[in-house]
């Protein structure tokens, strides 16, 4: 069987993950306004308040958690994939969430019970090959899966 070549990718901060926080934010935005102005339909004000309240609430933790993103390096050596931050750490299963070409959402699992989740993008004016060797050894570990490799990090990647 044919394995995909080593491939080393840096993961950052997505600017796409923030475009569609942005969106989401804007859009239950335009909801609220709407509601302020709809003239058919009277809503109190403590409904008005809450729902203001609730959209702060929801734009802060989705921008909190935008800020907050893994950053490090994922490395696929052509047999294992390691998550690289500090230190080197194995990972047991990668999975592909979702996929739309040059924005990839994958769940890396270590070899305790924590998965992390990080979007990967083609880098803008990055070199394609880079990107699409990734895609190869992300779609060929899905699909054949990976053989868990020993850890020295008993709390997997979120330590």
């Amino acid at each position: 069987m044919h394995r995909p070549p080593a491939v080393s990718f840096q993961v950052g901060r997505s600017r796409w993950h923030a475009r569609v926080v942005l969106a989401g934010v804007l859009l239950a935005l335009a909801s609220l306004c709407a509601m302020v102005w709809a003239t058919s339909v009277e809503f109190s004000a403590w409904a008005l308040g809450v729902q203001a309240i609730l959209l702060l609430l929801t734009a802060a933790s989705a921008a909190w958690a935008w800020h907050r993103s893994p950053a490090g390096i994922l490395r696929w050596d052509g047999e294992h994939w390691l998550w690289v931050t500090s230190q080197d750490t194995p990972v047991s299963r990668v999975r592909i969430v979702l996929d739309f070409q040059r924005v990839v959402l994958v769940s890396l699992q270590g070899t305790g019970r924590y998965s992390l989740f990080v979007w990967l993008e083609q880098a803008p004016g990055g070199p394609p090959k880079t990107w699409h060797a990734l895609r190869c050894a992300l779609v060929h570990s899905t699909v054949h899966g990976l053989t868990p490799s020993p850890s020295t990090d008993p709390e997997g990647l979120l330590s």
